[in-house]
């Protein structure tokens, strides 16, 4: 099966129904859905037999009938609780979602059977496709080298992806952190003044639309700092690349985040540390914030779920809003597709 058969399916699939870019990760939830379950691909047209379309899935096969599956088919085969989640997930209404879907799913079916058979293993292509980031994805898969429809990491890069130049920027700039709180330190001790006990007013953060919980940035104790940098650097060198449009953690991120848990615990009483999810520029913005906020909150969940006190930690997604490089690169691009521990106070 040509790659390009599947490109043009995304895009006539987002003008028809008109959700556009989002065509591209529906489309790889899709596929999960239909050849990820248990029995793969057969026990997914089951469903169909059993619900009475044998002679449907029967056309479908081999691409001998292209005919669009009516919503409430869809909603009725696939179960509106699962293509409400999957609408949910790339930032969609579930009507669009249901439109699309059956718009694509005879297509889909007969370009995963040629001939008219049930493979026992999956095109290449289509497996790339299913598995594999945005940004790690070949060319003339789903989208050209030069895109990227939606957020697919939170983490900044793979270490073994990152430029040797990055690379030594950030062990420059965690030498700088390290020499400035030893300034500090040593300024401290030399200061004949009594330190201020109250604290300085700190301005509260412009409101945002998404955010229901506000945070502040807060001065904080060097040993305090020091492991909040720590972890950014560990979360930095950590592969948490979600699912296109999906705010689920990867399994294979799990251990990692258990070491940061231990480490936040360790942290002085009263101390909070705000997660901020960010996003790159392509795709809607409001789409872009909703995720982040999502996969903040999934680290959160889980950091919660190894032990961290849940008053000890804040959730923000920030979506497009804080680049820390161009969006003009693909590199940039996935600089700016992070997560970020800082120190916060919570305002209510």
């Amino acid at each position: 099966m040509a790659s390009i058969t599947l490109d043009n399916l995304i895009t006539e699939s987002g003008r028809r129904s008109g959700i556009g870019a989002a065509a591209e990760p529906l489309t790889r939830e899709l596929l999960q859905l239909m050849t990820g379950g248990p029995g793969g691909l057969s026990a997914f047209l089951d469903r169909f037999r059993k619900a009475g379309m044998g002679n449907e899935v029967a056309s479908f096969l081999g691409g001998r009938n292209e005919a669009p599956l009516p919503s409430k088919t869809v909603d009725t085969v696939i179960g509106e609780d699962t293509v409400a989640n999957m609408a949910r997930r790339v930032g969609v209404a579930p009507a669009a979602a249901s439109t699309a879907i059956g718009f694509e799913l005879p297509r889909l079916i007969g370009m995963l059977t040629p001939g008219g058979r049930v493979p026992s293993a999956l095109p290449n292509d289509i497996q790339t496709f299913v598995k594999q980031p945005d940004h790690l994805r070949p060319v003339g898969v789903g989208l050209r080298a030069d895109e990227q429809v939606a957020p697919v990491a939170m983490t900044t890069l793979h270490e073994a992806e990152r430029p040797r130049s990055l690379m030594w920027l950030w062990a420059l700039l965690a030498l700088a952190v390290i020499g400035g709180l030893l300034w500090t330190l040593l300024g401290r001790n030399r200061a004949e003044a009594p330190v201020a006990t109250t604290a300085p007013a700190v301005a509260p953060p412009a409101a945002t639309t998404s955010q229901t919980t506000t945070t502040t940035t807060t001065a904080a104790p060097p040993a305090v700092a020091s492991t909040v940098t720590a972890l950014n650097q560990d979360l930095s060198q950590t592969v948490l690349n979600f699912p296109t449009g999906s705010a689920i953690i990867p399994a294979a991120a799990m251990p990692r985040l258990s070491e940061e848990a231990a480490k936040i615990k360790a942290l002085p009483a009263g101390t909070v540390i705000e997660i901020g999810g960010h996003t790159d520029n392509t795709g809607n913005a409001a789409a872009n914030m909703s995720l982040s906020q999502r996969r903040a909150d999934a680290v959160r969940d889980a950091l919660v779920k190894n032990g961290v006190d849940p008053a000890m930690l804040t959730a923000r997604g920030y979506g497009q809003t804080k680049p820390v490089a161009s969006n003009e690169t693909p590199d940039g691009r996935m600089q700016n597709r992070r997560t970020e521990f800082s120190v916060a106070t919570s305002r209510g």
